[in-house]
């Protein structure tokens, strides 16, 4: 897909000293963390009044994203012309990557400098929990100054992103995700089943593995499973070829096709209706920034059990919100799940507590309200 501009010149009226914003990065169709942010953003009623916004759209159909081919180099080419020609018309170009760890990390380096070269003022917001992995490494410890040097602004959604990038010597700020909350309804459970959800990108590193040994534990056990369902939502796109269907084929290996279902990627409607069903939403990551899945989740009302990875912890008010367990530790995540399995007035409670959680701390209207601010100190600088 070539990259696109998205003109949103019919938001409501606003005034003339707005500022010109062009996001960067994946929208639709492709799915996942970064695709519905930037979505958000442009649906978000402070920024639609508040800045001219347009969208370049870099998502690709690449069967080997991130990796150095051929496809892949030419495809930067092509943003890096379409970036210049439009940052030009613009103040602010905000840049949605997960810069980890080193390819994706160079390519951010040259939008950056792109970017910079058409006059624009940069933010460069990091979506990736990577960062203080890939930060290991000296030469990605030096890329990250670099890349701190182009960027006018840097974000982090999580704090151990952000002390990497600090620690690297780049001037940064945290910023919470957030989501719309009012757009889910009161939950509609049924209660003849216990409803087990898990919604992101369908790979090993989203603890999908682990996930499969605790319900072939749960299975072995006990009965508990007798009542309950399990819906993955999510495809792996983003990981390269035949990783979804590796991971569904282990499911069906192990015995447990009459218990998952596997819908793929689904649009965010859908997405919401599978969350309000839900009695437990389940992300056994290995890693993690602070992933929009668990927000939406909580403001649909759904029991957490998560991993303490990336700034999760902090999000379900370590433990007061949901469930935490280690990650790569199936039999934890058997036992958590088998604990809601057990007790609804848990289920209930532990809902009930992230949804109004969600609610008073991660709503989008915050974290909107700081971008335009960005932007406007960005713009009104010039």
């Amino acid at each position: 897909m070539d990259p696109e501009i998205d003109d949103r010149s019919s938001a409501p009226p606003m005034t003339s000293a707005a500022p010109r914003v062009l996001l960067v990065g994946q929208s639709a169709p492709a799915r996942g963390g970064i695709p519905t942010f930037i979505q958000g953003l442009l649906d978000a009623p402070a920024l639609r009044t508040g800045a001219r916004m347009s969208l370049l759209n870099t998502t690709r159909d690449s069967p080997r994203p991130g990796r150095p081919t051929a496809d892949n180099a030419r495809w930067i080419a092509q943003d890096v012309s379409a970036l210049f020609r439009q940052a030009r018309r613009v103040d602010v170009v905000h840049l949605h990557l997960a810069p980890a760890p080193l390819l994706p990390l160079l390519r951010a380096i040259v939008l950056l400098a792109v970017a910079r070269l058409a006059k624009a003022r940069t933010v460069l917001h990091a979506h990736s929990g990577r960062l203080h992995i890939a930060a290991r490494s000296p030469v990605y410890r030096v890329g990250l100054r670099v890349l701190g040097l182009l960027a006018d602004r840097t974000i982090a959604v999580s704090t151990d992103g952000l002390r990497a990038l600090q620690a690297a010597g780049v001037r940064a700020e945290l910023l919470a995700n957030g989501v719309d909350t009012g757009a889910f309804p009161e939950p509609e459970r049924d209660p003849a089943v216990v409803s087990i959800a898990f919604v992101g990108t369908v790979c090993g590193r989203k603890g999908l593995e682990d996930l499969r040994v605790a319900m072939t534990l749960l299975r072995e056990d006990d009965a508990r499973l007798a009542g309950a369902s399990v819906t993955i939502v999510g495809d792996g796109r983003q990981e390269g070829p035949n990783v979804f269907e590796e991971v569904r084929d282990s499911y069906d290996e192990s015995g447990l096709s009459d218990l998952v279902l596997f819908t793929g990627a689904l649009a965010p409607e859908h997405v919401r209706s599978v969350l309000t069903k839900a009695d437990i939403f389940c992300l056994p990551s290995h890693w993690e920034g602070l992933p929009l899945s668990l927000l939406e989740a909580m403001a649909a009302g759904a029991a957490v059990v998560a991993t303490t990875v990336g700034e999760i912890p902090e999000v379900i008010d370590h433990g007061e919100a949901g469930i935490l367990i280690e990650p790569r530790q199936p039999r934890q995540l058997a036992d958590a799940l088998g604990r809601l399995l057990d007790d609804p007035h848990e289920r209930a409670r532990l809902g009930t507590v992230a949804r109004e959680r969600a609610r008073r701390r991660y709503d989008r209207g915050a974290m909107t309200q700081r971008i335009l601010d960005i932007y406007r100190e960005l713009a009104y600088s010039m």
